[in-house]
């Protein structure tokens, strides 16, 4: 099972370093799909759903695997689901798309850090995400929400590697 966590290490990278070099520091990673569209229009936006399914799915399988027996097991279900949520629903500036968009983008992060610390025990990983997300309020970054979602999915899926 450690291997589907690498693959989802390895898309969520990838996906992560060409939003980078084809559009520089987005105030989110959702604003690639809008990006995606303006510069290749709708055809090309597909980017976007294929990245995050292709850093969830994985994580989903690996993650019920690896918590199987706890009695919060449907955390490591729920919590890529909402990433999966999140790429199904990606225009997050249009009607109820967004409401979807936006509950799965929070509950994908929010259900995969109660999942580190009630199944894995992982506080420390816990911790050092809300120190790092809380510098980033006392910096006055720009573009919090792009690292907030970096910040919490590498130390999902981090952890869940060192914990196989």
């Amino acid at each position: 099972m450690i291997a589907l966590l690498y693959v989802s290490l390895a898309v969520f990278t990838s996906y992560l370093i060409i939003i980078g070099v084809l559009f520089g520091w987005l105030p989110s990673i959702s604003q690639s799909y809008y990006e995606f569209s303006d510069r290749w229009g709708n055809k090309a936006s597909w980017a976007f759903t294929i990245a995050l399914w292709g850093f969830a799915i994985p994580f989903m399988i690996a993650g019920i695997d690896m918590s199987a027996g706890s009695p919060y097991q449907w955390l490591m279900f729920l919590a890529p689901a909402g990433i999966c949520f999140t790429g199904a629903a990606p225009q997050f500036k249009k009607g109820m798309e967004d409401k979807v968009h936006y509950i799965g983008a929070v509950s994908g992060i929010v259900l995969g850090m109660l999942g580190l610390g009630l199944i894995f025990h992982a506080y420390y990983a816990i911790i050092g995400a809300v120190v790092a997300i809380g510098s980033m309020q006392l910096l006055k970054v720009n573009n919090k929400t792009y690292w907030i979602e970096v910040i919490a999915f590498y130390t999902i899926i981090l952890t869940l590697i060192l914990k196989a």
